[in-house]
């Protein structure tokens, strides 16, 4: 089971650039497909990853929603927070006036400094637009 949610997200991460028109449904069956299964790191990046869905699909209240599900899914299993969620939720909240954005996104930033992924950094630093 898990291979196959991770085989859906992988489909769907590459999928997009290629203008595949299922790696939406390839986002959504990953989340579907782990959802049989304790949850656990794979869930969590498949949650995660419904962030930059609902972001690409212009939907402000899902994305929200995804990244709250994730910030909380990441506590609960001891890992560290999703910095991609927290910053896209950060950048979604800045559009619409909510000052505390700018903490997501500085939350964000450090959480990716904190788990070393330095390769996310230059994102979420181009996303908070600094």
């Amino acid at each position: 089971v898990e291979r196959e949610g991770m085989f859906h997200l992988v489909a769907s991460r590459a999928g997009q650039p290629l203008a595949d028109l299922e790696w939406v449904t390839h986002a959504r069956r990953a989340v579907e497909v782990l959802a049989a299964r304790p949850a656990g790191a794979a869930m969590l990046a498949a949650v995660e990853y419904q962030t930059f869905v609902a972001m690409k699909e212009g939907s402000a209240h899902e994305l929200t929603t995804w990244a709250d599900r994730a910030v909380a899914l990441a506590s609960e299993l001891g890992l560290p927070e999703p910095d991609g969620a927290i910053g896209r939720r950060g950048y979604v909240r800045t559009m619409f006036g909510d000052r505390e954005g700018l903490d997501d996104l500085s939350r964000a930033v450090a959480a990716a400094v904190g788990t070393r992924v330095v390769t996310r950094l230059p994102l979420t630093v181009k996303v908070s637009g600094t």
